[in-house]
């Protein structure tokens, strides 16, 4: 993913901060911007519900499909994620 569209999500977004010792890294085509945004919109309400946080570990492209690996979240989380994993192989 481009820069802009990286630190756009970094920005916005606490769960893409740093991990590792290492900056964050979107592994992933910019076609796929808008999906990530909505996911982690998504994210964000939900963890603001639960009243939780989440770090991701990796955002990635594997076989046309997102990865969006992150640490232990709840099954709400893990279904939203699911979601937007299955919607990205739609996105041509």
């Amino acid at each position: 993913m481009n820069t802009i569209n990286s630190k756009t999500l970094i920005k916005n977004y606490s769960f893409y901060g740093s991990s590792l010792g290492r900056d964050f890294e979107f592994e992933c085509p910019d076609k796929w911007f808008d999906l990530i945004m909505q996911l982690s919109e998504e994210i964000k309400n939900q963890l603001e519900l639960e009243h939780s946080t989440l770090t991701v570990y990796q955002v990635k492209d594997k076989t046309g499909s997102l990865i969006f690996n992150c640490a232990s979240c709840s099954r709400e989380v893990r279904g939203i994620i699911n979601k937007y994993e299955s919607a990205s192989k739609e996105i041509k």
